[in-house]
């Protein structure tokens, strides 16, 4: 097979039986340039022998590798395995319109100092397979490391393509610290901001985001500690833009906070409680963090 222009990395581990959700949606692209690395993580479920089974096509790279418990690391070993210009990541139960890659590559065609494409995806419901509401991710700005980190992530993985050539040479890749598990996305935006990547977002949704059982966001207390782990990171190690840190951190602790409320699985009544305590604990940082989301809101 001739160098493909896309690298499609898809992590795994034991999703066999909903695995032809992600692949089919690669498989039928109408942009035909590309190998799919499938990077199976530990599977015990034959996953193998089912991909073989099932697809017979020579652009399909499969890749065994002892379990990790998080998508980090079979992420970077897609990376190092990736023969493309670009590297696409999808989850394996996530899905893509027919048309992404070759919507990526004609943005690719009008402006080639792009090195992160990021769309919109709308969410799908595996329980009962209903598309659901439009995710909207960005916008780009002048100051996007700073930004990122003040006001939130502004990607999605598996809506997330980043210029193979950046990432070697910048030497970037996927945290796989166990305390950035389900953030270690996160981390990489912000380090190619960091870094200088030109992103650039596509309003088009091209894809979709699956909510139900095989998310791992479902882990939300996990998930809001490792955000507190990754901000703190960047507080106190990594950013070089406020040389205040603990007036920093003390604004981002809010965050904390607010993700908590945003995972209460209970009367809407108790999130509007929960928000009025965190008011009162937080009253000039809570306005400059709901006027940030206000900010973001006009781009889109």
């Amino acid at each position: 097979m001739n160098t493909p222009f896309f690298s499609v990395v898809v992590p795994t581990y034991n999703r066999s039986h909903i695995l032809s959700r992600s692949i089919g949606s690669v498989i039928g692209q109408t942009f035909e340039d590309f190998e799919l690395i499938i990077v199976d993580n530990g599977s015990t479920d034959d996953t193998r022998a089912w991909l073989h089974e099932n697809y017979q096509d020579d652009r399909i790279v499969y890749y065994y590798q002892e379990g990790t418990g998080t998508p980090a690391s079979p992420r970077n070993t897609g990376i190092s395995l990736a023969k493309g210009e670009w590297v696409c990541f999808l989850d394996s139960d996530d899905k893509w319109n027919e048309d992404k890659l070759h919507s990526l590559f004609s943005a690719i065609e009008i402006d080639d100092t792009i090195d992160v494409i990021c769309h919109n995806e709308f969410t799908y419901n595996e329980m009962d397979d209903s598309t659901g509401r439009m995710l909207k991710y960005g916008p780009a700005t002048s100051n996007m490391y700073k930004d990122m980190l003040c006001f939130g992530n502004r990607l999605s993985t598996s809506a997330t393509s980043i210029k193979v050539k950046f990432l070697r040479d910048k030497q970037l890749k996927f945290n796989e610290s166990t305390d950035l598990s389900m953030v270690e996305d996160y981390d990489l935006w912000l380090n190619l901001a960091r870094k200088g990547a030109h992103f650039n977002f596509l309003s088009s949704p091209l894809g979709f985001y699956t909510v139900g059982e095989s998310n791992m966001i479902s882990n939300s207390a996990l998930f809001c500690l490792n955000l507190r782990n990754l901000l703190k990171l960047h507080v106190f190690e990594i950013q070089q833009f406020s040389s205040n840190k603990p007036k920093l951190w003390r604004l981002l602790k809010l965050r904390f906070d607010l993700c908590g409320v945003r995972y209460i699985e209970s009367h809407p009544l108790k999130k509007v409680v929960q928000l009025a305590k965190i008011f009162v604990k937080h009253p000039i940082n809570f306005s400059i963090m709901v006027g940030g989301f206000f900010k973001r809101k006009l781009f889109e």
